[in-house]
């Protein structure tokens, strides 16, 4: 038995799933390319930790504690730096504050 709203003599009358999805998509790629045309801030280079093998403690400041993060993590930089000259910088997942001599600038990824 075929349950396919692509069937005119199921007695759909909406769209069917194709055109659904093909205006979600049009729909999306026009966002994207509007995003992209006023955007006005310039992309972010990437930076990575320093080293490799055991994990530098940094300072998590929403937690109030210090997380393990991996050496050789990629990371963001958000351009704020704290009263000891640490700069706060992101993973996907956690952001923390990190002394900028323990970053490699990496570029633009």
């Amino acid at each position: 038995m075929n349950m396919s709203d692509d069937n005119p003599a199921s007695g759909s009358l909406g769209p069917t799933h194709n055109e659904l999805l093909e205006n979600i998509i049009d729909s999306i790629i026009s966002i994207a390319d509007e995003t992209s045309k006023t955007s006005t801030k310039p992309p972010q280079e990437y930076y990575r930790i320093k080293g490799s093998g055991s994990d530098l403690w940094l300072y998590h400041p929403q937690h109030r504690t210090c997380l393990p993060v991996a050496r050789g993590s990629e990371v963001l930089v958000l351009n704020k730096v704290d009263e000891r000259g640490r700069v706060l910088c992101a993973t996907q997942s956690d952001y923390f504050w990190v002394d900028p001599n323990e970053l490699v600038r990496i570029g633009y990824n």
